[in-house]
């Protein structure tokens, strides 16, 4: 298991919220359903803001194992001017550098400037944050985000 309870005896079966897709690093809360299972948000996410204030009974402080080689679905959004050459920058990083597998991509021009949504298998939050690093040194990026997580805007 990548997700740890309090001490060893605490087990609860787990999932990770499709809301905002938690990954290792993230700092996470869990929600305990009526049937016992326990729902891994980011500890920003809407949801579980909602559901604290509503049943914080029910709100458990997990952590992180650091053991396991998982990979994570995280989507980025990039915003850039239209140059030939960029795309496959980005994805010569993503790919090659960072050895990253890119699940999806949608790219679209308007008035040479495009906005992109990546969807990355990432190992951590960490391996996402230089990623986004390294991709807004790149010349025409003029902003790149993590979805739903619109601190870290360029």
């Amino acid at each position: 298991d990548i997700i740890l309870f309090g001490d060893d005896t605490d087990n609860y079966a787990y999932e990770f919220a499709k809301c905002c897709s938690p990954i290792p690093g993230d700092d996470v809360l869990g929600f305990i359903s009526a049937t016992g299972g326990v729902k891994i948000h980011r500890a920003k996410c809407p949801n579980i803001i909602h559901s604290s204030a509503h049943y914080g009974y029910r709100v458990i402080k997990p952590s992180w194992s650091t053991e396991g080689d998982d990979s994570f679905l995280a989507s980025i959004t990039l915003k850039g001017t239209d140059d030939i050459g960029l795309i496959n920058s980005l994805t010569t990083i993503i790919s090659q550098d960072f050895k990253v597998n890119i699940k999806g991509m949608n790219i679209e021009t308007i008035d040479n400037v495009f906005v992109g949504k990546l969807k990355l298998f990432v190992k951590s939050n960490e391996q996402l944050k230089a990623i986004i690093k390294r991709l807004k040194d790149l010349d025409g990026i003029i902003g790149i985000h993590r979805n739903d997580d619109q601190e870290q805007e360029a």
